[in-house]
């Protein structure tokens, strides 16, 4: 390639107008040890292109490899993930279904001191029950007293109606 051809490239390189194969023939160029003086400043881009490339290239073909461990790693990490939840399920509900089943389980002395409860609390009731009678018949007493007011001041009314001078 010419030197002129070579400066239409870099214009339409710039202009980012060039397809892939002209880039291509730039890198060629600007790999030569002979260019001219001043071409010499743009040789470092192209030199920095062809190296990051090839270095990139080395990198994908040595960690090919590499790429397959941590999907698997994921992959059976998630399986013993899911193992163990498995193993707290199965042994959280058996746990709670001997649980229920010792509960249903009929205890002698638990029959007795509900039996004993069961006592104890009616009889409360039964003399709570009577305590309220009484509490009733005085309600009574008292509703009757307020009557017994309420005449009280119907007298004293009518004494002023009767005789209003107070004599």
């Amino acid at each position: 390639m010419n030197i002129k051809e070579t400066e239409g490239l870099l214009d339409k390189y710039y202009a980012g107008e060039t397809s892939l194969e002209e880039e291509q023939k730039l890198k060629e160029f600007f790999c030569k040890e002979n260019l001219p003086g001043h071409l010499l400043k743009h040789q470092a881009l192209f030199t920095y292109y062809t190296a990051s490339s090839q270095e990139r290239m080395l990198k994908n073909v040595s960690t090919a490899g590499f790429i397959a461990r941590p999907k698997r790693f994921y992959y059976l990490s998630g399986i013993a993930a899911g193992l163990l939840l498995l193993c707290g399920l199965y042994f959280t509900f058996q746990h709670d279904i001997f649980k229920k089943q010792v509960l249903h389980q009929p205890n002698l002395e638990n029959e007795a001191a509900f039996n004993q409860a069961s006592e104890a609390l009616l009889m409360v009731s039964s003399n709570l029950n009577t305590g309220l009678d009484q509490i009733h018949r005085l309600e009574a007493f008292d509703k009757a007293m307020k009557n017994a007011r309420k005449l009280d001041k119907f007298y004293q009314c009518q004494t002023l109606i009767i005789n209003p001078d107070g004599e």
